[in-house]
């Protein structure tokens, strides 16, 4: 993946300018996958945690500056009980307590790990197995107490069942994982890879630096309806400030979208981003939010051009004053909150505007229900959480799709892309290392499936309307907390109008990052 020069020269910079400073903390940021975060989001959620959670991932320093995270989500007074009364072998510990590599010294640590993700999968419908093969590797680390990073890559086949197929299809991207080449004798079999890395630099506790390739998000749903994980990695630098109660994020993006196939000529956009949040008492996080992606392709030269001198100024409000929501570059405003009730129930919600006069806006509403069981059960953990998304007519979308917002042939917030509503349920209760994860969605969108996406053209008229929904239930195991390795067997039911699909699946996987499949 090539990257924009100025990337590498802000980075080298900034690093340069702030190395004589100190801190005291660990820089690494905590995966985004659902095993590690419904931990981490139940101990923040508390009514005496400080901390800022609307912009993701999170700091390790941040969360443990707070608490014990590494305990509450690797539980190591449990497994040194465990080998205390064993005499354990290298292949035992290092399956199920450890990582595969570990190096510490006093200045520089190294982890290094397996990622995969092999599933097999059957439909009812049809007699033919779906499957993924995903094998991969990871390094992480620190040097000092300023400097961590991390390098991970995953090689991937897959069959995927028929509505993936048609969006991969059409789209010419696996979800979230990008472009992929077509294998098998029927080519209906994918081949993608993907690469993931970043360095993260933190040269006074109020400032922290990164530079990679990787995905962010913005909110506390299941869907962000401002900046999600949806779409493929992109190269990003970003800058974290924190005083008292506030934080500030500037992040400066690169994204790509190409055609017909991947190897074509790809056209680049770049997108700046400005988040202020503001915690109140503990109670109360409230987040302001503007985005904006410029054009930076001439289509016709197939040159990039200069970039706009307003694309580098880090204050908020900027590209909206300078572009108003029809300027030249395609601007959104958000806004994004939480409230925690008490220490185990948090509602929260996001509100994005495109255009509100054209009504080109977003709503996202929802709650969360953290430790539900006490007493003689509070090692049982149950989570509850309910959300309900809403986009208008248009959103995300534009007259250019060099402006859209949108990587890689996919969205950069909402995988329905514009005209839905959805609303979302998700319960999961897990005691020690096994889990019982159930979810809901029933999403209604207001034009065809390809209309809804944000890369067709904008429509005079509405399409007919079409109900998707998905029923899953998944079972598993998590038998290397430290690797987030687990086994499992799910069920999920697609219904999409009077068409069910029902497809039973069974694997084991390393559950470091959200894929959506739930459209």
């Amino acid at each position: 993946m090539k990257q924009n020069t100025f990337f590498f020269a802000i980075a080298i910079a900034i690093i340069l300018l702030c190395s004589a400073l100190e801190t005291k903390a660990q820089q690494l940021y905590f995966p985004l996958g659902q095993t590690v975060n419904i931990k981490i989001n139940a101990a923040a959620n508390r009514l005496n945690v400080p901390i800022n959670t609307g912009f993701k991932p999170l700091l390790s320093s941040e969360i443990n500056s707070v608490a014990n995270f590494d305990s509450i989500l690797y539980q190591p007074e449990r497994q040194l009980a465990f080998m205390g009364l064993r005499q354990l072998n290298w292949f035992y510990k290092k399956a199920f307590f450890e990582d595969f590599v570990a190096i510490r010294t006093e200045n520089f640590t190294l982890s290094i790990n397996p990622l995969l993700n092999l599933e097999l999968g059957n439909q009812n419908d049809t007699s033919k197995r779906f499957f993924k093969n995903t094998r991969g590797i990871e390094f992480k680390g620190t040097i000092g107490e300023k400097l961590a990073f991390y390098s991970a890559f995953r090689e991937n086949q897959a069959y995927y069942r028929p509505y993936v197929s048609d969006f991969a299809n059409r789209r010419r991207v696996t979800p979230g994982q990008g472009a992929h080449k077509n294998f098998g004798k029927d080519k209906k079999g994918y081949d993608f890879s993907m690469a993931t890395g970043y360095i993260s630099y933190t040269p006074a506790s109020w400032v922290n630096l990164q530079f990679g390739h990787d995905k962010n998000f913005i909110g506390e749903g299941h869907r962000s309806l401002l900046l999600s994980d949806n779409a493929f990695n992109y190269p990003f630098a970003k800058a974290t400030f924190t005083h008292k109660g506030f934080k500030y994020v500037n992040m400066l993006t690169q994204f790509e979208d190409f055609q017909t196939k991947y190897y074509n000529y790809h056209t680049k956009k770049h997108g700046a981003f400005h988040y202020l949040s503001y915690n109140f008492r503990n109670r109360l996080e409230i987040g302001l939010f503007e985005g904006a992606i410029f054009q930076t392709t001439d289509t016709a030269a197939q040159t990039i051009n200069k970039f706009p001198a307003e694309f580098f100024i880090p204050i908020l409000g900027t590209h909206t004053a300078l572009n108003g929501f029809s300027g030249s570059n395609n601007v959104l405003l958000g806004l994004n909150f939480k409230i925690k009730i008490i220490d185990n129930i948090q509602l929260y919600g996001q509100v994005a505007l495109d255009d509100p006069s054209k009504k080109e806006n977003a709503f996202q509403a929802g709650a969360k229900v953290f430790d539900v069981l006490f007493g003689k059960f509070k090692n049982h953990n149950l989570y509850f959480q309910v959300e309900y998304n809403l986009a208008q007519k248009s959103t995300y979308s534009a007259t250019n799709k060099l402006e859209n917002w949108g990587h890689y042939n996919q969205e950069l917030a909402h995988p329905l892309g514009r005209s839905f509503n959805e609303l979302f349920v998700k319960t999961n209760y897990r005691f020690h290392n096994i889990y019982i994860h159930l979810s809901y969605s029933q999403a209604k969108t207001n034009l065809d499936i390809q209309q809804s996406d944000i890369y067709a053209p904008p429509l005079l008229i509405e399409a007919f309307v079409q109900n998707i929904s998905h029923k899953t239930l998944q079972v598993g195991w998590v038998f290397n907390p430290k690797t987030a390795l687990q086994i499992f067997v799910g069920f999920d039911r697609r219904q999409q109008e009077n068409r069910t699909n029902d497809f039973v699946f069974f694997g084991l996987k390393t559950d470091l990052s959200n894929f959506y499949y739930d459209f």
